[in-house]
């Protein structure tokens, strides 16, 4: 972990195959413990959802690195969670 703003910070990550309960894992700890949660799902999600949308060819590594040039992706934290932003639109 870094240090930041004079309090100790770290991150956890949860490993496993899809459906094994991760997120509700990750979600439950991150309660209890008082951290916050941010699903990286979503962020990819939201990569997938722009790709579609542009049409662009996904085999194409040249043509992802493109678009991702031009893509915003940012997370907007709020009191009971956060927004998955995109080119400043929230697809959460």
């Amino acid at each position: 972990g870094g240090v930041s703003r004079g309090r100790r910070e770290f991150i956890v990550a949860i490993d496993g195959p899809a459906g094994s309960g991760k997120s509700t894992t990750a979600r439950r700890c991150a309660q209890e413990l008082g951290l916050r949660h941010l699903d990286t799902g979503a962020m990819y999600r939201a990569v997938t959802l722009k790709v579609l949308e542009t049409g662009t060819d996904w085999r194409s590594a040249k043509a992802l690195r493109r678009l991702l040039a031009r893509t915003r992706l940012s997370i907007r934290w709020h009191h009971h969670g956060y927004s998955v932003m995109l080119d400043g639109r929230d697809v959460s």
